[in-house]
C-alpha cells in the first residue's frame, strides 16, 4: 500500500512538474511571437510612412533645389532608403517569415504584388537620389524617377501594403486567442492534475495515515491491557513464592521438616507456574514477529513431539491419547507454529479433564482435502460454559481456574499463530467435552 501510494506521489509530482514545464515553454513562446508580431505589424506599417516620405523628399528636392535645407533632406532621403529597404529585407527574410501565411504570400509575392511593387519604388528612389546627391542641380532633372514612383504608388503599392498590414492583424489575433485559448487549457490540465492528486493520492494517504493512527491507538490500548493483566498475574505467583518462603523458614526453624518438604514443594509449584506465564507472555510477543520459513513436516511424527512434551502434565496418565494422520504424505507449514497450536489445544484437554469421566480420552484427527488441511483435537472433558464462548480466543481467558492453572494467554496464542500463517482455529461444543480445530491452505 505505501509503496503504491509513494509511486502515486512521484507520479503526480512528475505530472506537475510537466505540466508546468510545458505551461511555462508555451507561455515564453507565446510572448515571443506576440513580440515578433507587435514589430511585423511595426515595420509593415512603417513602409508605408517611407514610401510617402521618400517620394516628398524627391519632390521637394526637385522643386526647390537650391534651399537652405536641401543637405538635410538629401540625407533624410538616404536614410528613408535605407530603413525601407532594410524593413522590405526583414518582412521576406527574417521575423516577417514566420507570420507570412498563404494570403499574405500571395500579396506579396504574385505578380505585381508588395514585394515586385516595393523594389520598383526602390530602384526609382536610389536613382533619383543618385542623381541629387551627385549634383544639386542634377534635382530638377528627376521627373522620370517621380513618375515612376507615382506609378508604382498608384499602382497599389499603398493598398497593398494596407491589406497585408490588415491581414498581419488578423493573423496575430488569431495568434493571439489561440494563446489565451492555450493559457486557459493548461490552467484547466493543471487543476485537473491538482484534483486528481488529491482524489488518488493524497485521500489515500489520509485514510492510510488515519487507519493507521487507529491501529497505533488499538494497538497501544492493548499493549496498556496486556501490561496490566500481565504485572497482575506475575504478581500471584511470586506474593504465593514469598509467603511460602516464610512458611517454610518458619517450619524449619521449628524442626518441621514434612511441613517444610510441602512448603517447598508447592513453592516449585508457584515457579512454574510463574515461568508458564513468562513463557506464554514471551511467546505473544513473538506471534507478533516475523514468520519462520515453512519446511515440510510429516502430521504423524509432529503429533507425537507434542504428546512426549506434555507427558509431565499431572493428569496425564489417565489420559488415552490417539491419533488418526488421514494422509501420510508431509506437507509444507510453519512447523513451530502449527506444533504450538497443536500443543495448546492438547494440554488443554489433557488440564481440563472432567474427574468423573470413567475414561478421560484426547483424539487428535488430521485430514486433507485438495489444498485444504484440517487438524481436530477433540476430548471429553469440562468443556467451555456456552456464556464464555465469544470470547474463546482472546487475552487473559480463563474459564475453570480451580480445575489447573494458566496465563489465559493459551488460546489467543493459538489464534494469533493461526492467522500468522493464513489459517483459522474454531470451537465445536460436543455433547461431552470439546473439539478444537485448526484449518489452513497446504498451497
Amino acid at each position: 500500500m505505501e509503496r503504491r501510494l509513494t509511486g502515486r506521489y512521484l507520479f503526480a509530482l512528475g505530472l506537475v512538474a510537466a505540466v508546468l514545464v510545458v505551461t511555462y515553454v508555451l507561455i515564453v513562446q507565446q510572448d515571443r511571437q506576440q513580440r515578433d508580431a507587435g514589430y511585423v505589424i511595426n515595420i509593415a506599417g512603417m513602409q508605408r510612412m517611407l514610401s510617402q516620405r521618400i517620394h516628398l523628399l524627391i519632390e521637394q528636392l526637385h522643386v526647390r533645389p537650391g534651399d537652405t535645407d536641401a543637405a538635410i533632406k538629401v540625407y533624410s532621403l538616404g536614410a528613408a532608403i535605407e530603413r525601407m529597404q532594410d524593413n522590405h529585407r526583414e518582412l521576406t527574410e527574417g521575423a516577417g517569415v514566420a507570420f507570412l501565411t498563404q494570403d499574405i504570400q500571395a500579396r506579396y509575392f504574385e505578380q505585381d504584388g508588395v514585394d515586385e511593387l516595393t523594389t520598383q519604388f526602390l530602384a526609382a528612389a536610389r536613382t533619383a537620389q543618385s542623381k541629387i546627391s551627385s549634383n544639386p542641380a542634377g534635382a530638377l532633372e528627376v521627373d522620370v524617377e517621380l513618375t515612376e514612383l507615382e506609378r508604382v504608388q498608384s499602382e497599389g503599392l499603398l493598398p497593398k501594403l494596407d491589406a497585408v498590414v490588415s491581414a498581419l492583424e488578423q493573423e496575430i489575433a488569431v495568434r493571439v486567442q489561440k494563446s489565451i485559448d492555450l493559457k486557459k487549457t493548461c490552467f484547466i490540465a493543471g487543476l485537473a492534475v491538482l484534483i486528481l492528486e488529491a482524489l488518488f493520492v493524497f485521500a489515500p494517504m489520509v485514510r492510510m495515515i488515519r487507519e493507521t493512527l487507529v491501529l497505533y491507538a488499538s494497538a497501544n490500548n492493548a499493549l496498556r491491557e496486556f501490561s496490566y493483566r500481565l504485572s497482575h498475574n506475575l504478581r500471584a505467583p511470586v506474593a504465593s513464592a514469598i509467603g511460602l518462603v516464610s512458611i517454610t523458614q518458619e517450619t524449619m526453624a521449628n524442626g518441621d521438616h514434612d511441613m517444610a518438604r510441602d512448603s517447598i514443594e508447592r513453592l516449585s509449584g508457584a515457579m512454574m507456574r510463574l515461568d508458564k506465564q513468562i513463557s506464554d507472555s514471551i511467546a505473544a510477543l513473538k506471534s507478533q514477529e516475523s514468520l519462520p520459513d515453512p519446511e515440510p513436516v510429516h502430521m504423524q511424527q509432529l503429533f507425537e513431539t507434542v504428546i512426549a512434551k506434555l507427558d509431565h502434565l499431572p493428569g496425564f496418565d489417565h489420559v488415552r491419547v490417539s491419533t488418526h494422520v488421514r494422509h501420510e504424505e508431509p506437507v509444507v507449514i510453519v512447523r513451530s507454529y502449527v506444533e504450538q497450536i497443536v500443543e495448546n489445544f492438547v494440554s488443554n484437554a489433557i488440564k481440563y479433564q472432567d474427574p468423573n469421566a470413567s475414561q478421560s480420552y484426547v483424539d487428535i484427527d488430521y485430514d486433507k482435502q485438495g489444498d485444504l488441511c484440517e487438524i481436530r483435537v477433540r476430548d471429553n472433558g469440562l468443556g467451555v460454559p456456552a456464556a464464555h464462548r465469544g470470547q474463546l480466543f482472546e487475552r487473559f481467558q480463563r474459564f475453570h481456574p480451580h480445575a489447573a492453572s494458566g496465563s489465559g494467554l493459551g488460546l489467543y496464542l493459538v489464534r494469533r499463530c493461526a492467522e500468522a500463517i493464513g489459517g483459522t482455529v474454531n470451537y465445536k461444543a460436543v455433547t461431552e467435552g470439546s473439539e478444537f480445530s485448526f484449518v489452513f491452505n497446504a498451497s
